[in-house]
């Protein structure tokens, strides 16, 4: 008997790399928060309490683009790890060529996009647990998976 970890297994015994793109989840996230404030007739908005934004799973693949592609006030000398959490926490806007390498950046050996991230960002400090459990919601799904043999 033998035990198949998957179809894919019988055929060439590999397996199943998944990335998550979020960019959906900034609307869903935006919908269910202002339907439950409308059900609570409470008079304002998910924007009144948060901004958003979905950057890369990881900032090095910033810099991944960068090595290919120039980009008008940016070098050697910028910090991208600095301008990432800069965008990441709120600091400042995301720049336009992080949406341009998020939409045209593959993975060499899959080629499949990386993955990105929703960071929520609060707008006054007691928010900032809100915004901890809306993110721990649209990412609460998992998945385990292993191999025997």
């Amino acid at each position: 008997m033998i035990k198949l970890h998957s179809i894919t297994s019988i055929i060439t015994n590999s397996s199943t790399v998944i990335y998550t793109h979020s960019g959906a989840s900034e609307q869903a996230a935006k919908d269910m928060i202002n339907e439950i404030l409308k059900t609570l007739n409470v008079n304002k908005s998910f924007d009144d309490f948060f901004t958003t934004v979905v950057l890369f799973e990881r900032y090095s693949y910033y810099s991944e683009w960068l090595r290919y592609n120039k980009v008008e006030g940016v070098d050697e000398n910028t910090e991208i790890l600095t301008l990432y959490k800069d965008v990441m926490d709120g600091r400042m806007p995301k720049p336009t060529w992080f949406a341009e390498a998020e939409s045209k950046l593959k993975d060499d050996e899959t080629g499949y996009d990386y993955p990105t991230t929703l960071y929520i960002i609060p707008k006054l400090p007691e928010y900032k647990n809100m915004a901890k459990l809306i993110k721990n919601f649209l990412y609460s799904t998992s998945q385990e998976a292993f191999r025997d043999g």
